[in-house]
């Protein structure tokens, strides 16, 4: 497909998704007057859209998990012991920050020699089996994905019972 077919795609896409799926066929009809594959494409994303792939991704899920959480003798010792330190192919530089849903490291990556960022996830986090299974379907996703505007996910993986995932590293400002 060419650029202005894809405007021309989002623009039904955008439109027919407010409609209910009994009027959609006859708008489709009228919008994609014969053209088979913008109506493929724009049926595909309907598709898409109504199976509600990930009904809430695992960063909303973050904001459910209060910070007070590191403030725990738990959290605070569970963390306390990877600055500094090495696991696996990793040595921790330094810690970058804390969230709701763990603490990030810089870590040299020992094997491939470069700087990358360690999350490793709260010990609440890891214990939802819900919220963890939707944290590494994300990741996964993330990781099939190669755009200059979305992270590199290198690895997710467990080191000493505490869920961790490792993305390049970014120098910068954060969003917030």
């Amino acid at each position: 497909m060419k650029p202005k077919d894809y405007q021309q795609v989002k623009k039904i896409f955008q439109s027919a998704v407010e409609l209910s799926p009994e009027e959609r066929t006859a708008f489709l009809d009228k919008e994609c007057r014969g053209n088979d594959d913008l109506r493929q494409e724009v049926e595909r994303l309907l598709k898409a859209e109504d199976s509600r792939f990930m009904e809430e991704p695992a960063m909303a899920q973050m904001a459910e998990i209060v910070v007070e959480d590191f403030d725990s003798e738990e959290t605070t010792e569970m963390f306390s012991k990877f600055d500094g330190k090495q696991f696996d192919h990793y040595e921790i530089v330094s810690t970058l920050g804390r969230g709701g849903m763990g603490e990030v490291y810089l870590a040299k990556d020992i094997s491939l020699d470069r700087q990358v960022a360690v999350k490793f996830l709260s010990s609440e986090f890891s214990r939802d089996e819900d919220k963890l299974n939707r944290f590494v379907q994300e990741a996964k996703a993330a990781s099939a994905l190669n755009h200059p505007n979305i992270l590199t996910v290198h690895e997710i993986g467990e080191f000493d019972g505490i869920n961790y995932i490792a993305t390049e590293f970014i120098e910068g400002q954060t969003l917030r």
